[in-house]
């Protein structure tokens, strides 16, 4: 993905000159800026890089694992290139939108003194050479999917839960695999999984990737809501085209466990309940659970889930009931609470269901009526 252009000094530059509306400047720096580390031995991914032609910036930004280049229309004084430190460009504009001007005007001398300017707003500052920055390198179209941006989007919000603050040691990977015209995204940690999958247009084309978590998260967080995102996959690395952005990750060579064979084909014991109602029991027997590590106990009853916490430490005990539809014998289990929220933050439905086999087997929780699109498994605390 990197091609590190010659080190050698680059010619002198021409300078470069633009105009355009301040907060779609910022907007593309922003996304930029996502991708630069917050940590690096290498100063150079900390820069982005700016080209001005044909009427058009393109924001570029690279590390090690992946790439982002945005483009945005500007009016154009004379094209040229220059990098700077992205955190700073960042911080720069957005003390700028407060000028009294929905304009900024950017320009580069021969001696890559950049200045930035708006209505009552002036700054100053020195450019980089930038024949040093690595080039963006995207695959071809040759296999490539086409998936709706806001679909794209709720995927990955499904499955990136499992890296949250309550989750354990995860395997930092997504499964992407696409098989028989339908999307799959997997991820997994010690004790929980996560799998969201959706149709595609027939004949797309079958893919396994592995794509880091932490990449695939970012990507959720700049789709867009509306309009399509073009997925091109090269051997080494997959890009996604959308709104003027094209964002490129690298793919891993780390194996993936065969999540087909952990999941359960059928459990004796449903409980189908309301998610709000569930979620403010949870939260509601949370004081003595965080003195325990978020322990929780689910006691599926004949018509109900009653909810209990303990500690010895305090010599304390909660309870909380829920209405539940129950299907199957009796049966107690014990969960960390914080991964059973974790899921009802990302289910988009009015009700969950949890389905048991025994107090020592996953269990696994679905939004009702989405039985085939998305489950979370999770294991059980042994009591």
């Amino acid at each position: 993905m990197l091609d590190p252009a010659p080190s050698a000094p680059g010619p002198t530059p021409n300078p470069m000159r633009f105009s355009c509306h301040k907060a779609e400047l910022l907007q593309a720096v922003q996304i930029a800026t996502r991708v630069l580390p917050s940590q690096t031995s290498e100063p150079l991914f900390l820069n982005l890089l700016l080209t001005a032609e044909s009427g058009t910036l393109s924001v570029y930004a690279t590390q090690h694992q992946v790439s982002l280049r945005r483009q945005m229309p500007i009016e154009m004084g004379e094209a040229g290139k220059v990098s700077l430190p992205g955190a700073l460009l960042s911080d720069i504009l957005q003390q700028v939108q407060t000028s009294r001007s929905e304009g900024v005007d950017f320009s580069v001398d021969s001696e890559r003194r950049i200045k930035i300017t708006s209505e009552g707003a002036h700054y100053r500052l020195a450019g980089i050479d930038p024949e040093g920055f690595p080039e963006l390198k995207e695959p071809g179209a040759d296999k490539s999917l086409v998936v709706p941006g806001a679909l794209l989007r709720d995927l990955i919000k499904r499955v990136v839960v499992v890296n949250s603050a309550a989750g354990g040691a995860s395997y930092d990977e997504v499964l992407f695999e696409v098989r028989d015209a339908t999307l799959a995204l997997v991820a997994t940690d010690s004790v929980r999984l996560a799998a969201a999958r959706h149709a595609v247009a027939a004949g797309s084309p079958d893919v396994d990737v592995r794509l880091p978590l932490v990449t695939l998260a970012e990507l959720g967080k700049i789709l867009p809501g509306e309009g399509d995102v073009q997925v091109n996959f090269g051997s080494h690395q997959v890009s996604f085209s959308f709104a003027q952005t094209v964002y490129v990750a690298r793919t891993s060579d780390k194996s993936f466990p065969n999540y087909r064979s952990i999941l359960p084909k059928d459990h004796p014991r449903f409980a189908t309940v309301d998610a709000r109602a569930l979620g403010d029991a949870l939260k509601g027997v949370a004081p003595l659970a965080r003195v325990n590590k978020h322990r929780v106990r689910l006691h599926v009853e004949s018509n109900r889930l009653r909810i209990t916490s303990t500690s010895q430490e305090v010599g304390g005990e909660a309870e909380r009931l829920v209405d539940a539809e129950v299907k199957g014998d009796p049966i107690e289990l014990s969960f960390n609470s914080r991964y059973i929220l974790d899921f009802l933050g990302v289910c988009d439905s009015e009700k969950v269901k949890l389905g048991v086999t025994a107090g020592s087997l996953p269990a696994t929780f679905r939004p009702e009526g989405a039985d085939n699109d998305y489950v979370y498994l999770l294991m059980p605390i042994n009591l």
